[in-house]
């Protein structure tokens, strides 16, 4: 009964046609997902850095135009300002 359900929906197209992209678009799609990993990975080192340094910022978002003014700004040892920069 099933397969006559299904085989009669389908010519009355009661079932919509699935949208299967292109393998361009595949693969524009995962190496957007790799940079926007990458981009989460370096946020999040950045924040480690300034936590690790005690340091507390009044920014809603520290990678705005002022956040990035006052990372730039900031005294850090040595290795955390190049790893910074």
């Amino acid at each position: 009964m099933q397969g006559y359900w299904h085989t009669s929906s389908h010519r009355a197209d009661l079932i919509p046609e699935s949208y299967v992209p292109s393998k361009e678009m595949k693969c524009l799609v995962r190496h957007r997902l790799s940079i926007v990993k990458v981009r989460t990975m370096l946020k999040n080192k950045i924040h480690a850095t300034i936590d690790r340094n005690g340091l507390k910022y009044e920014f809603s978002d520290l990678f705005g135009k002022a956040g990035i003014s006052w990372l730039k700004k900031l005294k850090l040892p040595s290795l955390d300002r190049l790893m910074l920069d």
